[in-house]
């Protein structure tokens, strides 16, 4: 639901009642039901938020798709437990209400949401705390959920996280509470009845639900074939070549010495 123009949260159908909170303008917020009350504008039609918390003029919101009737839970006046009935004078003063249920009794009809709700306490300075909702009853699921301070609101809240667990059927919240004071803390789920309902965009399982992850096979890679290692190519030493036989020396021919010349004789005297 988109709020057209920001307006005021009351806590029954009628300008008179308490102001219980507020939404500004272009504001997105979650609608159970719709019932007749006090006319605004000309327009009898209020809706009633889905966390419980009040209601608001229809002249001042505009649905985003078909709201259901609400269910009233029983006679009274408008500032009682019940809303009386829409349209005619001002009942008596009803006795006040008991405590809200933490989920419905039975099966809601088919088409008509409804909403669980659990309080919890989250103690001071403590991180890392998970709260749930009541569990959405049987033959529903889980469509959406949220949380708030239902008293004065204490600072110090931080969100770690808030979704739908569809493994669960309850809503969970996440948070750290950094302020010494314990911190009130309303969580609710709203529920659609049937079989066919569809959990909202951004449901994911509890933590701790981890769904089976399949593994791809592993794949060896084929050995590498190394190559013969080449051995290099051994050079012989070339052996030495022999020596060619030498040529035979000629000897001159010996000299004959000259022949000695005849003595002369010396002549015969006479």
């Amino acid at each position: 639901m988109i709020s057209q123009l920001g307006q005021k949260v009351r806590k029954a159908p009628a300008t008179s009642a308490p102001v219980v909170g507020g939404y500004g303008p272009g504001q997105q917020v979650l609608i159970a039901c719709k019932a007749a009350g006090e006319r605004v504008a000309g327009d009898a039609l209020w809706y009633r938020l889905a966390d419980g918390r009040g209601w608001m003029s229809a002249h001042y919101v505009r649905p985003n798709g078909q709201v259901p009737p609400c269910r009233i839970s029983g006679p009274g006046g408008q500032q009682g437990s019940g809303h009386g009935r829409p349209g005619g004078a001002k009942g008596s003063k009803g006795s006040k209400g008991g405590p809200r249920p933490s989920a419905p009794q039975g099966v809601p009809a088919a088409g008509s949401p409804v909403t669980v709700v659990q309080d919890h306490s989250v103690p001071p300075l403590s991180l890392d705390q998970h709260l749930r909702s009541p569990a959405c009853p049987p033959g529903t699921r889980i469509i959406g959920g949220g949380y708030f301070q239902p008293g004065s609101r204490i600072g110090g809240l931080e969100k770690l996280d808030a979704y739908p667990s569809v493994t669960e059927n309850v809503y969970v919240v996440g948070v750290n509470n950094t302020s010494p004071t314990a911190i009130d803390l309303r969580v609710f789920a709203i529920c659609q009845p049937g079989a066919g309902a569809k959990p909202a965009p951004g449901a994911k399982p509890t933590p701790g639900a981890k769904p089976p992850v399949a593994k791809p096979p592993v794949t060896k890679p084929a050995p590498v074939m190394k190559p013969p290692a080449a051995k290099p190519p051994v050079a012989k030493p070339t052996p030495p070549a022999k020596p060619e036989p030498s040529a035979p020396v000629i000897l001159p021919a010996p000299v004959t010495p000259p022949a000695k010349p005849a003595p002369v004789g010396k002549p015969t005297p006479a």
